[in-house]
């Protein structure tokens, strides 16, 4: 992705003050970071963070996120990017930077999430670059 700033977790806490809050920004920065990481669970997440399973999916029911969802949603965020920006970029490749073990599973999210296949989003993006760039 070539916009490194662009975030990937829309995760905010109520009160920035709180214990909670803190390990929930945390949490967020180590997702937006290792998403790439098929490995990265909400078991790994906790270990990263040196906190129990239990108290990491507390501070995300602050905000009404599940954990495993923040990170699938992470994923998703990056290959729509890649999804957009390189459309000879192979499937399987996609999988892989963003994090997912195979390309089913890349798959199913994207029908989940937009109702439609990898091709069939990228051919969307593509009307939409090539309206933006008449516009």
């Amino acid at each position: 992705m070539t916009n490194t700033s662009e975030r990937l977790v829309s995760v905010r806490p109520a009160d920035a003050s709180s214990p909670l809050s803190a390990l929930l920004i945390e949490a967020t920065r180590v997702i937006e970071h290792d998403y790439a990481d098929p490995q990265l669970s909400p078991d790994t997440l906790a270990g990263r963070l040196h906190v129990s399973r239990r108290q990491l999916y507390r501070a995300f029911r602050t905000c009404g996120v599940g954990v495993a969802q923040a990170i699938a949603e992470a994923r998703i965020s990056a290959a729509c990017s890649w999804l957009a920006e390189d459309y000879r970029l192979p499937l399987p490749e996609v999988a892989l930077r963003s994090g997912f073990s195979d390309c089913d599973s890349l798959r199913r999210h994207l029908r989940r999430r937009f109702r439609c296949s990898p091709s069939q989003f990228r051919a969307k993006m593509a009307r939409l670059i090539e309206s933006d760039c008449r516009s």
